[in-house]
C-alpha cells in the first residue's frame, strides 16, 4: 500500500512539472489582447510537420537550405520543418498576421 501511494505521489509530482502546451487560436489571442512585446515572450511550437514548396524559375540562383527536386520536369525547392520545432514571434506585418521564425540566424527568415 505504501509503495502504491509513493508511486502515485511521484507520478503527480512529475506530471505537474511537464510543460502544458495549448494551441494558439484567434479566440485565445482576442481574449488576452497581447501586444507585440508580450507575443515575443511566448514560445511557439509547430503542432504538425510543415512542408514548404515552390517552383523555381529558369533563372534561379542558389539554394541555401532545403532540397531541390525535379517533379514532372520542373525544379521544386522543398523545405521541411518538423512538428514540435520551437519558434519565436518576430513582428505583425498586418492585422491578424504573425511573422514567426523557426530557425536561428537572420531576422529576414521567418
Amino acid at each position: 500500500m505504501k509503495n502504491a501511494l509513493l508511486f502515485l505521489f511521484l507520478l503527480a509530482v512529475l506530471s505537474s512539472c511537464s510543460p502544458r502546451l495549448s494551441y494558439f487560436t484567434q479566440d485565445l489571442y482576442e481574449r488576452n489582447r497581447w501586444s507585440d512585446s508580450e507575443l515575443k515572450k511566448i514560445q511557439f511550437y509547430l503542432s504538425d510537420d510543415v512542408y514548404l514548396r515552390r517552383k523555381l524559375g529558369d533563372n534561379s540562383s542558389e539554394i541555401v537550405e532545403g532540397k531541390v527536386r525535379v517533379v514532372n520536369g520542373q525544379k521544386i525547392e522543398e523545405i521541411y520543418i518538423p512538428r514540435s520545432t520551437p519558434g519565436v514571434f518576430m513582428f505583425s506585418p498586418k492585422a491578424n498576421r504573425f511573422a514567426v521564425a523557426f530557425e536561428n540566424g537572420s531576422d529576414s527568415r521567418f
